[in-house]
């Protein structure tokens, strides 16, 4: 049986400030001030936010190049507008193929999907200017890179248009983005309607408990870190309570896109909750930028070299502001079922593989969906966190 962690430490998702939580924020800033040249429209969900881009770009019945390496919850939304997905190669450094993605392109073909892994830009620049010689629409997925930039040019505004998903990078309940950043795109209207209540509630009632109960490492001497490991109470929960499908499989024997990634068009006309509003006007880009590079460079120092593993990315470049430290594994279900144990959050990245496409043809990209595990370096943690992580990773490799 394998785990994922469900924290009572380092959780993935930052907690709230509670104490700045009921201060005056500013009116204005936050997305459209990060994006004052493009059009803004706030969804439920980031997904929701790529469905409405088909309508937008007019998808229907064309060609999307979708990098294979993938979740799975931004192919379905595509389909459900209408697209057809062509996959191209993503190395195992999780880099596009740009002389792949130049061979696939047909007279079908209306635009090409990037998707910047982890906060670590793609070559961006490059994929524009194939874009625009063959003048293709381009999607800039910033799902995992809000506040990352390349060139001194934030990503997503790259692209034709782009989208984010905000609860991944800060502590809010919910939340996509669509930016058009296309003149010729913009002055867009969909009908929108308010938050589901329920839902939104919910998330924002899980944010609050984690936020109020989260204990803290004591302190960063490792005879206490011990005793905490050692008294650790087990939090993880059965990766198949989690994912509701991993255990459905295909013909090839690969498990499937769990089920809470599938696509709900009850949410498609959804707008943001106002809980969400809120928070994201008190968003502090510089400082959360500062702590998510400092935490990184701190976790990869104390990790790197061990065995069991390597990091993904063996630089930080200037201007990514990182999701997490993302490790290539070998036994990548232990590890993240050790640090469930001891209260911290490992994210396997990502879990099954979609019906839409053969794996097969991307042994580079399956090997990262198998291996790839990101571990917590967000605004919420500090040193201490990094080295009570890294030291309950060493655990596992004494054992």
């Amino acid at each position: 049986m394998t785990f994922l962690a469900t924290a009572a430490r380092c959780e993935m998702q930052p907690p709230i400030a509670l104490g700045k939580l009921f201060r005056n924020r500013p009116k204005t800033g936050g997305i459209e001030s990060w994006f004052p040249d493009s059009e803004i429209h706030f969804t439920y969900k980031g997904r929701t936010a790529i469905r409405h881009l088909c309508d937008l770009l007019d998808l229907r019945g064309s060609e999307v190049l979708m990098p294979a390496y993938n979740c799975g919850a931004e192919i379905e939304p595509l389909i459900r507008g209408g697209a057809r997905i062509v996959p191209y190669r993503v190395d195992k450094s999780a880099t596009a193929d740009i002389e792949d993605i130049r061979k696939l392109i047909s007279d079908k073909t209306r635009a090409v999907h990037v998707t910047h892994y982890f906060g670590f830009p793609q070559p961006i620049d490059e994929i524009r200017k194939v874009c625009d010689r063959h003048r293709l629409f381009l999607i800039e997925d910033c799902a995992l890179a809000l506040f990352s930039a390349w060139q001194d040019r934030k990503l997503g505004s790259w692209g034709d248009v782009s989208i984010f998903s905000l609860p991944k990078s800060i502590p809010v309940p919910d939340g996509g983005v669509l930016v058009i950043n296309s003149p010729r795109l913009q002055s867009w209207e969909w009908k929108k309607r308010s938050a589901p209540l329920l839902s939104a509630t919910r998330r924002s009632l899980s944010l609050f408990k984690s936020s109020l109960f989260r204990k803290r490492p004591l302190d960063n001497h490792p005879d206490r870190i011990d005793s905490e490991l050692q008294d650790g109470v087990p939090i993880g929960v059965p990766m198949e309570e989690w994912y509701s499908s991993p255990e459905v499989r295909g013909t090839d024997g690969l498990p499937d896109v769990p089920g809470w990634m599938h696509y709900e068009e009850t949410f498609t006309d959804r707008t943001l909750s106002w809980f969400s509003a809120h928070l994201l006007r008190g968003v502090d880009e510089d400082e959360i930028i500062k702590t998510r590079r400092r935490n990184y460079l701190c976790l990869a120092s104390l990790l790197s070299g061990r065995p069991g593993f390597t990091l993904l990315y063996k630089m930080l470049p200037p201007g990514v502001c990182p999701l997490g430290l993302p490790l290539v594994c070998r036994d990548r279900e232990s590890l993240c079922r050790h640090l469930s144990m001891r209260g911290i959050t490992a994210a396997i990245w990502w879990p099954g593989f979609d019906r839409n496409m053969d794996w097969d043809r991307f042994q580079e990209a399956r090997f990262l969906k198998n291996h790839v595990l990101l571990l917590p370096a967000h605004q919420g943690l500090g040193e201490k966190d990094m080295e009570y992580i890294a030291h309950a990773v060493a655990t596992l490799n004494s054992q």
